[in-house]
């Protein structure tokens, strides 16, 4: 936040953020080469070629993910900031802030409903299992349309109130 009083610079930020990150995850990998040296073994083991090029297939396909994730979600502060203003960046963090305070409150109510399902799938009948698919599939949709709704119509409001 200083570097942004003093130079109005965004881009330097970022990059400073990035040279943080980067130094964070340096040390905590130090801290764990520390405490659990028996991690870092000296023996090694056959891996069979299929699994190998498999893992190795996964590991290529997460990192892409990771990437083309970054550049989806994580530059739409830059972009707004370099084509429109950091006025808007931050009457736009405003509104994503509240939206992922909202997820992050329903996520885990409707993320627990999995395990359940789970396991319904695993003991009951394929007929129990695709009722009570439909139960939660209508309960997901009611949940997420009664919030679209407040969120149309009172997100702005809310933002007006809040911020003026």
């Amino acid at each position: 936040i200083v570097v942004l009083i003093i130079t109005n610079n965004y881009i330097l930020y970022l990059l400073i953020e990035a040279g943080i990150f980067i130094i964070q995850n340096l040390w905590n990998g130090k801290i764990v080469n520390e405490r659990y040296p028996y991690i870092k073994t000296k023996k090694k083991y056959v891996v069979e070629n299929d699994v190998k090029n498999n893992l190795i297939t996964n590991v290529k396909a997460l990192f892409l993910h990771n990437i083309g994730s970054y550049c989806v979600l994580g530059t739409d502060n830059i972009l707004i900031s370099a084509f429109i203003s950091v006025k808007a960046v931050g009457l736009y963090s405003n509104y994503t802030m509240i939206i992922s305070q909202l997820s992050s409150l329903l996520t885990p109510v409707l993320n627990g409903i999995g395990a359940s399902v789970g396991n319904l799938i695993a003991t009951e009948s394929k007929e129990k299992s695709y009722e009570v698919f439909n139960v939660i599939y209508l309960v997901n949709f009611w949940i997420y349309g009664i919030c679209v709704i407040f969120l149309y119509n009172l997100l702005e409001p809310f933002i007006n109130w809040w911020l003026g």
